[in-house]
């Protein structure tokens, strides 16, 4: 494994972030492995600066002044960029719907001129929005020729600047101008000759993946995403519950959520489906920023948290994990719970119907409150083995798995790229060997000719006489 990999990622700075997990197993595999972020530190990962910028006007923040500014601009004839013109819709928009996850296709840093972008022999793209300039770092890539492995870890690449289907049929009137710029600079920038493999995270990913007309023709991998087994352990169900006052007896749900009232995690779902159920003694406990809506349910609410031995003291406190998203790519709690020994309730999203069954968990049928609620009543009726639920999720999802899957993509496009080297030569032998069938076979029906003629002159003697 003698090649260098370029992992391109916005921010890696906490345990949870799924590239820098990637990084670390990589390495751990004896890969060189690298990183460059925004922000973030470890062992090879580098900060990314703005030395090395591509020309372009950054507008001030301030409304104010960015008003005033841009009539300037405009009375003395210079025209607004279109990263401009898309910067002051984006704010602006962000201000109206700050629970709205939009993100920029464009930026200042010129990646492709990055050193250890030159150096890499494959750069491995993941979340890059607001990082990666599509326009300049693809165009740049084609003329290099080097192999881009992407990892979607949402529906990003897909969309514009939405991450959540949803929310884009629900704002794309007010986001039309920015989301349809920002598509057709995505559409430009991905498509014609170029050694790019895109790596989806689930099954239903890769079934968005295939449909889509940007990607449909390109290799698509599935590869999930993993999770340290040795940081996410069971803990005594009984001295997790003392450690927290809750009754032994009590049934406990949990949901996590970093913002619990982003409408596209279905908290307030998942509390209804409870207030429908009406069962007696539960807990349903609440990890993330947020509030809670008013309810008859007994709720717990603890902050986001990212100390893992606190959550898997969390996730072994709970009878089920219930995760009632409307989307999810993949969903890293899942996996986290499931490595807790605890049995998960998820909507059909992610991995849920490639790793849930009836010995782990249940799939709901689809993502309403009453499905949400039939749901948790079936696993609740159920008996679970904590110890299968763990060693499931560990043979599914374990670092050096995952490593080696990628390993296995970063050969095969290797491969592709040296059988991309050699087709002038493969062309040229193919015409070489075109010319030289066509001067045999043209002696060969010379010959034949020839033989002819005689066997008629021949013939025309033997007549004569």
């Amino acid at each position: 494994m003698n090649y260098n990999v370029l992992h391109i990622q916005t921010i890696a700075n906490s345990e949870g972030c799924t590239p820098l997990r990637i990084h670390r197993a990589l390495l751990e595999q004896g890969v060189n492995s690298m990183m460059l972020v925004v922000q973030g530190s470890g062992d090879a990962i580098y900060q990314a600066t703005q030395s090395s910028t591509l020309n372009r006007y950054v507008p001030p923040k301030n409304r104010l002044i960015r008003k005033i500014k841009n009539k300037l601009r405009n009375k003395w004839g210079k025209g607004l960029l279109l990263s401009e013109k898309l910067d002051y819709k984006i704010w602006d928009l962000a201000k109206l719907h700050p629970m709205v996850c939009y993100s920029q296709s464009y930026s200042q840093y010129d990646l492709a001129e990055h050193p250890l972008v030159k150096e890499a022999d494959i750069v491995h793209l993941h979340w890059v929005q607001n990082f990666l300039d599509f326009e300049s770092f693809f165009k740049k890539m084609k003329e290099l020729g080097k192999p881009i492995v992407w990892t979607f870890h949402d529906l990003n690449p897909m969309m514009g600047g939405f991450h959540h289907i949803r929310l884009r049929e629900k704002y794309y009137n007010e986001y039309q101008m920015v989301e349809d710029a920002q598509y057709e600079m995505k559409r430009c920038a991905v498509s014609g000759d170029m050694n790019l493999n895109i790596v989806a995270i689930s099954s239903q990913m890769k079934d968005y993946i295939f449909k889509h007309e940007f990607y449909k023709d390109r290799s698509i991998y599935n590869v999930f995403n993993c999770v340290d087994e040795k940081k996410f352990f069971p803990v005594n169900k009984k001295d997790a519950r003392s450690v927290l006052s809750i009754d032994e007896n009590q049934k406990v749900l949990l949901f996590v959520s970093s913002y619990l009232n982003h409408s596209e995690k279905g908290m307030n779902e998942l509390i209804q489906a409870l207030e429908l159920l009406n069962l007696n003694d539960i807990l349903l406990i609440c990890v993330g920023d947020g509030e809670i809506p008013q309810t008859n349910v007994e709720v717990q609410r603890f902050s986001s948290v990212h100390d893992t031995i606190w959550l898997s003291t969390l996730y072994s406190v709970a009878d089920l994990m219930v995760i009632p998203s409307f989307q999810e790519s993949f969903g890293n709690t899942c996996v986290e719970a499931m490595l807790c020994g605890t049995p998960v309730v998820m909507t059909p999203v992610g991995i849920a119907m490639d790793v849930i069954d009836e010995k782990n968990g249940v799939v709901c049928q689809d993502y309403t409150v009453e499905a949400l609620a039939q749901g948790i009543k079936i696993a609740m009726d159920r008996q679970y083995d904590g110890s299968y639920i763990r060693q499931k999720a560990i043979d599914s999802f374990n670092p050096n798995k995952i490593a080696n899957e990628y390993i296995g993509v970063y050969e095969d496009v290797i491969s592709k790229k040296i059988y991309q080297n050699n087709e002038g030569f493969v062309y040229l032998v193919k015409i070489v060997l075109f010319i030289l069938s066509v001067y045999f076979v043209s002696i060969i029906i010379d010959m034949a000719r020839r033989f002819l003629w005689e066997r008629l002159l021949l013939l025309k003697n033997k007549v004569k006489q």
